[in-house]
């Protein structure tokens, strides 16, 4: 099944691959927290996939993820295996890719790289949005290569610079993601989300540049499921603007 752009009588479906832990106050980080920021909004359908270090965990991340209507996919690994998810672990690929939009926040590089290389072969249609939150590793050259395979990657300005380097480096987030503009030509990347303070700059091939003004109660989270939901929706950019003033929940 190859996801076409989504009718308007439905939510949006989106699929999370990545990695959450349980924090002292019950509640979930990174893609968790992403997840939960996506349920929130208006007419989205969530999955996330994901791993455990154990049973308890695990059953501590499904029944917060239950709670807020999120779909689970979970492994828990023996013995306590901290190892987050990787290329090898299990992957409901056709289920997964069968989304409108998939975000991938894992750390496993391999995975990254077997992944970013599926679409075309799997299921056209869909989208993908690749966070910076990993894609700043010790191979940066590997990384960029792999940033450019996504249909879009989001980030604070500092991942930007570090993952890009130079023309990048030391310019601030409208100019360096003018600067990963012009790598676009020639690649599958065609837009580039990049928050800085109160800013999200996106640059991208098929619009003009845009400046979003970030309300100051905008969590990370919130800001990525804006960029995610406009991706899944095939809205113009400045229509994240939107999603970034609807109060969570909403």
């Amino acid at each position: 099944m190859i996801p076409q752009s989504p009718a308007s009588d439905r939510p949006v479906r989106i699929a999370i691959i990545g990695q959450t832990t349980i924090l002292p106050d019950g509640t979930l980080d990174r893609s968790g927290a992403l997840a939960v920021a996506l349920r929130g909004l208006p007419d989205v359908s969530v999955t996330l996939r994901t791993i455990a270090g154990n049973e308890d965990t695990g059953s501590a991340i499904t029944s917060v993820l239950d709670a807020a209507g999120i779909a689970v996919q979970i492994t828990s690994r023996p013995d306590g295996d901290p190892t987050p998810i990787r290329l090898g672990d299990t992957l409901d690929i056709w289920g997964l890719f069968a989304h409108d939009l998939v975000i991938l926040d894992a750390d496993d590089a391999p995975l990254r790289a077997f992944l970013t290389d599926l679409p075309a072969h799997t299921a056209p249609g869909v989208r993908m949005l690749g966070t910076l939150d990993y894609l700043t590793g010790a191979a940066p050259a590997r990384e960029r290569e792999i940033a450019l395979r996504f249909d879009a990657i989001a980030g604070t300005v500092d991942q930007a610079r570090a993952l890009f380097g130079p023309p990048a480096a030391s310019l601030d987030a409208i100019s360096v993601t003018n600067a990963i503009g012009a790598m676009m030509r020639g690649a599958n990347l065609r837009a580039a989300a990049i928050l800085e303070g109160q800013t999200l700059a996106v640059a991208a091939l098929d619009e003009p540049p845009v400046s979003i003004a970030v309300p100051e109660d905008a969590s990370r989270p919130h800001v990525i499921a804006a960029i995610a939901v406009t991706m899944a929706r095939r809205g113009r950019w400045i229509e994240a603007a939107d999603l970034l003033a609807t109060p969570a929940g909403s």
